[in-house]
């Protein structure tokens, strides 16, 4: 993980956390890259280590998590998923910020653009996740 994309990610969450459960720490915000593409980008689980000192089930404070999140360019979409997991999904947007570029150079003919695109891709900035249809 990139660190502008973990500093995004962590402001959002902490922001979320201090509507949520003003009283606990921010330094339970934590992220992990789920072990299938299916389950997002990325995922936390400070839901389910909240859920010991607020007394409540992680899954009804993930999704007051997820509610209390502000917007985000970057973040596509959040899931809760299982016992109290909040799944993230980004923008394929947010690869290429993270990188500092907006979008591919200018090519020059159409017949390039194809091997122009490729070679942008492989030499300057590797996506989060390989592209996937939505």
């Amino acid at each position: 993980m990139s660190a502008e994309i973990r500093s995004h990610l962590t402001q959002l969450f902490t922001n979320a956390l201090a509507k949520v459960a003003p009283q606990q720490p921010a330094t339970i915000v934590d992220f992990e890259r789920p072990k299938q593409a299916a389950y997002g980008d990325y995922s936390c689980a400070a839901a389910m280590q909240l859920a010991r000192t607020l007394k409540r089930k992680p899954q009804q404070i993930a999704a007051e998590l997820v509610a209390a999140m502000p917007p985000s360019d970057w973040v596509d979409r959040l899931e809760v998923a299982g016992p109290g997991f909040i799944n993230i999904y980004l923008r394929p947007a947010a690869s290429r910020a993270s990188c500092g570029r907006s979008s591919p150079p200018a090519r020059r003919t159409a017949a390039r653009t194809a091997v122009a695109a490729r070679k942008w891709w492989s030499s300057s900035c590797r996506p989060i996740r390989p592209a996937r249809c939505t």
